[in-house]
């Protein structure tokens, strides 16, 4: 991708250099006396707060309602759970307010979603409230507040409502629109939540009904690890995504392909009773990790490699992979393995010793650059190790492997039916044909070792 269209073109201002905190607070009854007070119809009297680019009446209610809030706390753990930033509760001395500020009212536009009166100044850190970081929410747009949702109505996870709240406290934390163009579509919120464009695929949708990033997106990430550093706290054990991984994987996130309910495929549903596609970017700093996509029926394309983007549900490109970041030489955030469906599924691994299943379908697996473990599962598979030591498994079916290498690979021949040793499978199973190797088994299956001769196989080339 073209380099103007990368994180770099939303790079602003930070609070600290990864080494401070940020001190969020929600704005209660008493304004903060950096807004001025002004005169809006001309008599004299002072009747309203200017704040940012609008105004608010000394009769508005300005502090959050408790949904409202809940969805400020739930977009100050995205952005902590992916960089340094270190947002915590609390107040500057003696202000009344913390660095960040959130508030919502009801603002005579009702076309605006929401704004942040200023962006970062690191000399008002901890010492002098300012209007930089403030974050404001409208909540006369119809968007923001839907029926159903909550007692009070409000926000929606994945829905319109909640992008504003990661937009907007994005800007407060330094981020900008991509190329100060947010309507450019080549910039949308498939790379980054700091653009007003949707996903390519969502584009036909209204606001109401299109999904929109659960996360900070891919040029997000990268942006805020740029001004603030990685958290390399989050999730360091091993972690499942999607599906259940077979309940003995690790701890379970984003289960919105779990192996027990799968029938809507990769859809979150929102408080207002509406399912939405997911789009994500994952963020892993360690442990063996899962994709597990094994309950779908749909055909995925799972690419482990950092910066890459995966189709895991009903859309194409809507799952990411956070760019690599390197400790001490060494990506911490690969994820390791990869588990398709019922589809048919290409995997891709990346630099880390992968392991990928293919299940039912004509899959498609490629290995990386580490000691990978390809597994087709049942339906008509190509395998492709790639470098290293890898372990080509036959679980049936019909596969092909393409680069198999003598004394370096092997071939697990455990599920194959009928086969007792070397001496038998040489004797009764493999034969050479039109210059590759085909083994079967007493099902009928067989597996073929695409430009291959007998002669270089060796019982150390095969587990049986």
């Amino acid at each position: 991708m073209a380099r103007r269209n990368s994180y770099q073109s939303i790079l602003g201002d930070s609070w600290h250099d990864g080494s401070g905190r940020v001190r969020y607070s929600f704005l209660d009854a008493d304004m903060p006396g950096y807004n001025r007070a002004v005169d809006t119809d001309g008599d004299g009297i002072q009747d309203a707060w200017r704040v940012g680019g609008g105004r608010v009446s000394f009769d508005n209610d300005f502090s959050m309602t408790a949904s409202e809030q809940a969805m400020a706390l739930q977009a100050v753990a995205a952005w902590n759970e992916v960089s340094g930033v270190n947002l915590q509760p609390g107040t500057i001395a003696g202000a009344g307010v913390g660095d960040v500020t959130f508030a919502s009212t009801e603002f005579r536009d009702r076309y605006l979603f929401g704004f942040v009166s200023g962006f970062p100044d690191a000399e008002d850190l901890g010492e002098t409230p300012s209007r930089a970081g403030d974050v404001w929410i409208n909540r006369n747009n119809r968007d923001q507040f839907l029926a159903g949702a909550g007692d009070d109505g409000g926000p929606v996870y994945g829905h319109t409502s909640w992008n504003t709240y990661l937009h907007e406290l994005g800007h407060a934390l330094g981020l900008h629109h991509p190329n100060e163009n947010p309507s450019n579509p080549r910039t949308s919120n498939q790379y980054t939540v700091m653009s007003y464009a949707a996903h390519p695929e969502e584009r036909g949708d209204g606001a109401q009904k299109q999904a929109f990033p659960l996360t900070p997106m891919l040029w997000d990430i990268e942006a805020m690890q740029e001004l603030y550093g990685a958290n390399t706290t989050t999730r360091t054990s091993d972690t499942v995504y999607f599906g259940d991984g077979g309940g003995t994987r690790g701890a379970l996130e984003y289960q919105y392909a779990t192996n027990a309910d799968n029938a809507r495929g990769m859809q979150v549903q929102g408080e207002d009773g509406r399912y939405r596609d997911v789009i994500l970017t994952i963020w892993d700093a360690g442990g063996q990790d899962l994709i597990d996509a094994s309950g779908l029926t749909t055909d995925s394309r799972i690419n482990l490699r950092p910066g890459t983007y995966s189709l895991i549900g009903e859309i194409n490109d809507n799952i990411a992979m956070a760019a690599a970041v390197r400790q001490e030489g060494a990506v911490i955030n690969f994820i390791e393995d990869a588990w398709g469906g019922s589809g048919n599924d290409r995997l891709r691994g990346n630099g880390a010793d992968n392991s990928l299943l293919g299940q039912g379908g004509r899959d498609r697996l490629l290995g990386g650059s580490g000691n990978d473990q390809l597994d087709g599962g049942t339906g008509r598979d190509l395998l492709v190790g790639g470098k290293g030591a890898d372990v080509f498994v036959f679980s049936g079916g019909s596969d092909r492997i393409r680069d198999f290498t003598p004394g370096e690979d092997r071939i697990d021949l455990t599920h194959a039916t009928g086969i007792t040793d070397f001496q038998d499978l040489s004797d009764n199973h493999m034969r050479s044909h039109n210059g590759h190797v085909v083994i079967d088994d007493e099902d009928g299956d067989f597996l073929i070792l695409r430009h291959s001769a007998l002669d270089d196989l060796s019982a150390e080339d095969f587990l049986l």
